[in-house]
């Protein structure tokens, strides 16, 4: 009786843990230094939402970050939740009010306008008045374009099909196919490229940003001690870039490569040792520091 008892209690602990895993959040901070940049720069990058705001404290949290500009990531919505967009424009609307936002798609966005959006038209309208309230809003969608975002920084959006997010298998993606979606020029500006898919890292190292961010693996959902998650989000066996900080190398060039674990979830509502999170990047003015040594 006393081992039913521990058992019981074990696992009544075990449902706890689980069910506060998902309640909380973290921020992560990651500094990044380079002579392109004019001035200290504080980025907020959200990514994997889903429709999740932590009762009001992910709004009060980054407002609490005082960031210069605010990263969305993409999957800010479900796709089969139309219910969330309003709350959802509303959200980023108020983001607006504490710093300006840059929004790239996720493929939850895409799968909408593409494929959702068509079957059931009164989708489609609700989601055109989503981003319509955005854009009049002063939200700053970023649909494989290049944005200029101050102090010597700018910021691209990579924006892929829905036929690169299928179950089971992953589509190649070449360098010549990505360009066809986003080939921006080169300037001397401090190049960020938000591209959701990580998988594709390195595809995307080939156009030479100075940093990639992506999301889209909500961590792996179960992590496991020096091991990482064991399936990707495709159901796919242990992916490489399943969150955290990466180093991509391109020629002599070192290029971060930071995978958010995200904010929200949709399908599976678990976590486990992968604590959800806001990404806070500061950009200061140094000395170059990405080239091979």
């Amino acid at each position: 009786m006393t081992a039913f008892f521990v058992v019981l209690g074990c696992f009544i602990l075990l449902i706890f843990l689980l069910w506060l895993e998902l309640k909380q959040f973290r921020v992560t901070y990651y500094s990044l230094e380079s002579s392109k940049i004019d001035k200290k720069f504080r980025i907020a990058f959200l990514s994997d939402v889903h429709g999740k705001t932590f009762e009001g404290r992910l709004l009060t949290k980054v407002k609490a970050l005082q960031p210069d500009v605010i990263l969305i990531g993409g999957d800010m919505i479900t796709k089969k939740h139309p219910e969330q967009l309003i709350p959802m424009a509303d959200f980023v609307i108020q983001l607006k009010e504490i710093a300006p936002v840059y929004y790239g798609f996720g493929n939850h966005e895409t799968t909408i306008e593409e494929i959702l959006g068509v079957e059931e038209e009164a989708y489609g309208r609700a989601f055109e008045d989503y981003k319509n309230c955005l854009e009049e809003g002063g939200i700053t969608f970023l649909r494989n374009e290049t944005q200029s975002i101050g102090h010597g920084v700018k910021v691209s959006g990579l924006e892929l099909p829905s036929e690169y997010y299928q179950k089971f298998e992953v589509k190649p993606l070449g360098e010549e196919e990505m360009r066809k979606y986003l080939n921006p020029k080169e300037t001397e500006e401090y190049h960020i490229l938000m591209a959701h898919h990580p998988v594709f890292g390195e595809t995307y190292q080939k156009l030479l940003p100075d940093l990639i961010l992506s999301g889209h693996t909500h961590g792996g959902l179960v992590r496991f001690p020096f091991i990482g998650s064991i399936i990707s989000t495709e159901l796919t066996w242990f992916p490489k870039y399943d969150g955290g900080s990466y180093t991509l190398i391109e020629g002599n060039k070192r290029i971060p490569f930071l995978v958010s674990k995200g904010l929200g979830y949709h399908s599976y509502p678990i976590r486990v040792l992968d604590r959800a999170e806001i990404l806070l990047l500061e950009l200061s003015c140094q000395d170059e520091k990405n080239l091979v040594k």
